[in-house]
Order: C-alpha cells, then sequence, then structure tokens
C-alpha cells in the first residue's frame, strides 16, 4: 500500500497540480495532503480524522472525484 498522508493537520492548502491531494475513505473525502508525484489517482492512501486512520484510495478534489 502507498502511503501519502501522515496527519490532517491545518497548514498549507495544496495545489491541484497533476497529482491528487486527497483521500476518499468510509468516512469522507480528507485533505488536502502533500504528495511528490509517487500517488496516482486511485492508488490507496489513507488520512486520519480525530486521530483514527482511515484507508481508501487517491482523489484529485474534495468532492470525491
Amino acid at each position: 500500500m502507498i502511503l501519502f498522508a501522515l496527519s490532517m493537520m491545518s497548514g498549507p492548502v495544496y495545489a491541484q497540480g497533476g497529482v491528487p491531494h486527497y483521500c476518499k475513505t468510509d468516512v469522507g473525502v480528507l485533505g488536502p495532503y502533500p504528495n511528490d508525484g509517487s500517488v496516482g489517482v486511485g492508488d490507496s492512501c489513507y488520512g486520519t480524522k480525530n486521530g483514527q486512520r482511515y484507508d481508501g484510495v487517491a482523489v484529485m478534489s474534495n468532492s470525491g472525484n
């Protein structure tokens, strides 16, 4: 599994560019997270919400698309 998110933190908003910065999970779309280009759309990822980790797939926007 490729991981691109370590924690959900307030801070800079990451430009969309050509790589996904969000992770679509069972609890919703989490992010934005940094991505150095090693994770593509549909790749495995994880995000955190309230200190809990959730597995999901990488998506381009917070709308889940």
